[in-house]
């Protein structure tokens, strides 16, 4: 058995996902474009707004700094409201009318594979919203490591998806300090 202490951090969560997180599941289809596509970056579109500004920082440090990858199609969908946001539920991840309603009236985020679904207007700016874009974007990266939903205790892929985006929001505080002494 691999010892994850001994391999550097970003084979250590790839590893980490890819053992732990199971065989997968059933896979949520990707959704036909719709209107509202606010831009597309690294092959991640991102769907409505508000506060569709940092997912393209977060989606670059993610991919090409922690060297994770997310699956051809991932789709970040922002609802403007909590309405919205529960209509996307049952839309865009193919949850029931009554789960999506429980969900929306608490979450602010969920994952599925090749989607992420936020809810703007609950969650605030600024370093906390860009936490909590990386955080469902790594519960994206596990579902492709795991070939699906995969199987892994909630403990595990929270706490691997807590660690990425903290790692994410270490570079991106790194880059902006970079910035403003150059």
């Amino acid at each position: 058995m691999v010892q994850l202490s001994r391999l550097g951090s970003r084979l250590a969560l790839v590893a980490a996902a890819a053992l732990l997180l199971g065989a997968g599941t059933v896979r949520v289809p990707p959704a036909p474009a719709s209107a509202g596509v606010a831009g597309t970056t690294t092959g991640v579109e991102i769907v409505g707004g508000p506060r569709t500004g940092g997912i393209e920082r977060v989606v670059e440090v993610l991919t090409r700094d922690v060297g994770l990858s997310l699956p051809p199609g991932t789709r970040v969908h922002v609802y403007a409201t909590r309405e919205g946001f529960r209509r996307g539920l049952v839309k865009d991840a193919a949850m029931a009318e009554n789960g999506a309603d429980e969900l929306a009236a608490f979450a602010i985020g969920i994952a599925r594979p090749g989607r992420v679904l936020l809810n703007g207007r609950l969650a605030g700016g600024g370093r906390e919203w860009l936490r909590l874009i990386a955080h469902e974007l790594a519960h994206v990266a596990q579902f492709e490591l795991a070939g699906g939903e995969g199987r892994a205790e909630q403990w595990l892929a929270e706490g691997m998806a807590e660690h990425v985006a903290f790692q994410v929001l270490e570079r991106l505080s790194v880059r902006a300090r970079s910035r403003r002494t150059t």
